[in-house]
């Protein structure tokens, strides 16, 4: 892929493995496909269990960052195990965890800290969050915000619409924006509550949180993707955050009908693994947005 980034846009998708010399049958490559197209919950098939991680009676340290695409997965461990002392680290980095110094804090030596405690039969309980709206690190335990605030677009009775085509380099989408009268922490898994109608069937609808200061400058902080066959509700459960709003700023939240290359481009023909012909999709939506308030109140 980073030799020939094109690589990316070969179709159908399926079959994509074997312009590298592989073969598209291949169980590691098609498993995720299968699973899929069968609509089946990533992590469905996971080796070990819910069950078994709550049964585990051991120290943890788990380490994930906010920009992870497995993020989710780390916080996920780090919930179930069910005894022993459990320890996080999240930072402001994504799957390759910039090694050295980050936020002010090596979170290498802090995992040189953790073994030798195990080693030593006294283990410790590490908590580091990094906070990227104030830009610091949290040493208190990561916990979902126990308030959930419900936000809706001024016009919230009416559908919004935007056209989205594969074969296009750009696409509709659209923006709602909320002004935060008052400081608050998100913490914990925001979510967003569409009802949707695209009469060409199959549709993709991808939720981008973001967040922009006073000096106008924009941080996405969170992102999320539903998929809905005909009209329905569609929740959409974005990725995991901590981050500090201040008064003043305001949340931007964009509806789309892609996200790739983070994921396969929805073709409109029914098939995005196997299809090779690209059909425009008139989409629209009315909706709300919600956030896991921990301390505060978010206002808009």
């Amino acid at each position: 892929m980073r030799s020939d980034s094109s690589l990316l846009e070969h179709l159908p998708v399926q079959s994509m493995i074997e312009e590298v010399g592989l073969t598209s049958d291949s169980p590691g490559w098609l498993t995720p496909i299968l699973r899929a197209r069968k609509r089946e919950d990533f992590g469905g098939d996971d080796l070990v269990s819910a069950d078994e991680l709550s049964e585990l009676d051991i120290a943890g340290l788990h380490i994930g960052g906010w920009d992870d695409a497995m993020i989710r997965e780390t916080l996920r461990h780090f919930t179930s195990v069910g005894r022993g002392p459990q320890s996080l680290i999240v930072g402001p980095w994504a799957h390759d965890l910039r090694p050295g110094m980050v936020g002010e804090t090596s979170f290498g030596r802090l995992q040189v800290e953790w073994m030798e405690s195990v080693f030593a039969a006294r283990p410790l309980t590490i908590n580091r969050v990094f906070d990227r709206g104030v830009g610091e690190w949290s040493t208190e335990p990561f916990v979902t915000g126990a308030n959930r605030v419900h936000l809706e677009p001024d016009r919230k009775d009416a559908a919004c619409s935007f056209l989205y085509d594969a074969s296009r380099d750009r696409n509709d989408c659209v923006f709602w924006t909320f002004d935060i009268k008052h400081d608050s922490v998100l913490s914990g898994t925001p979510s967003v509550e569409l009802k949707v109608y695209s009469p060409e069937g199959e549709a993709d609808w991808i939720a981008e949180l973001s967040v922009v200061d006073p000096a106008g400058v924009t941080r996405s902080i969170a992102r999320g993707a539903g998929v809905s066959l005909q009209p329905t509700m569609v929740t959409i459960d974005l990725d995991p955050v901590l981050h500090t709003v201040r008064a003043g700023d305001v949340l931007t939240l964009r509806i789309a009908g892609s996200d790739f290359p983070r994921l396969a481009l929805n073709l409109g023909d029914g098939d995005r693994y196997r299809g090779t012909r690209s059909t425009a999709l008139h989409q629209s939506f009315s909706g709300s947005l919600t956030l896991p308030i921990r301390g505060g109140t978010a206002g808009g």
